[in-house]
C-alpha cells in the first residue's frame, strides 16, 4: 500500500493502493477506456471499479478527464516556453490573460519567477518575447523552443486557446 500524506488525503480516500495505480495506469493511457475493460484488467467487478474511481474524484487524486487538442492542427505546430524575470509575482496575473496563445502558466522558483507554456506559429513567440518585455513588471524575458518532446508533453498543458474566447461553450 501506499500511503497519501495526510494533507493530500481528502475525504473517504486513506491510501491508494496497487489496485488504484493499475486503474490510474489504465485511466493515464486511455481516459475513455470503459470501466468493463479496466474491471477485466484489474480483476474487479464494473460495480467496484466505478467506486473506486469515483472515490479517487472525490478525493482530488482524479482531477479531471480533458480532451488535449493538437496545437499544430490549429496553425501553432510549434512549443515555446517564456521564463519570465519579474518585479512582483502579481504581474503574472495580468499577464496571462492578456497574452495570446498562452497554454500554460507556472510561478516558479529560482533564476526565474515563472514560465508561459505558449503554442504558436514558429516566428510567433518573437513577436509575444518583445510584448512582453515592454510590459510594466516584466525584467527579463528568455523564449526557448521545444523542438522535441522526450517524454510526453513538456507540461502539464492547459487547453489551447482557440481564439472562440469571445464566443463561449454552450
Amino acid at each position: 500500500m501506499r500511503k497519501l500524506t495526510d494533507e493530500r488525503a481528502g475525504p473517504g480516500l486513506r491510501r491508494v493502493d496497487d489496485t488504484d495505480l493499475r486503474i490510474l495506469h489504465l485511466l493515464q493511457a486511455n481516459p475513455r477506456s470503459p470501466v468493463s475493460h479496466i474491471a477485466r484488467h484489474v480483476k474487479l467487478t464494473d460495480n467496484a471499479v466505478r467506486c473506486r474511481i469515483r472515490r479517487l474524484q472525490q478525493a482530488g487524486v482524479i482531477r479531471e478527464f480533458v480532451m488535449v487538442v493538437d496545437p499544430a492542427y490549429l496553425g501553432r505546430p510549434v512549443l515555446h516556453l517564456l521564463l519570465l524575470k519579474l518585479s512582483d509575482l502579481r504581474v503574472l496575473e495580468v499577464l496571462v490573460p492578456e497574452t495570446p496563445d498562452v497554454a500554460g502558466a507556472y510561478a516558479c522558483d529560482g533564476e526565474y519567477d515563472a514560465t508561459l507554456l505558449v503554442c504558436a506559429a514558429d516566428g510567433r513567440v518573437a513577436d509575444i518575447a518583445q510584448e512582453l518585455r515592454g510590459r510594466p513588471g516584466v525584467v527579463k524575458v528568455t523564449p526557448l523552443t521545444v523542438r522535441q518532446a522526450l517524454r510526453g508533453a513538456p507540461m502539464p498543458m492547459a487547453p489551447v486557446p482557440l481564439g472562440l474566447e469571445k464566443h463561449p461553450a454552450p
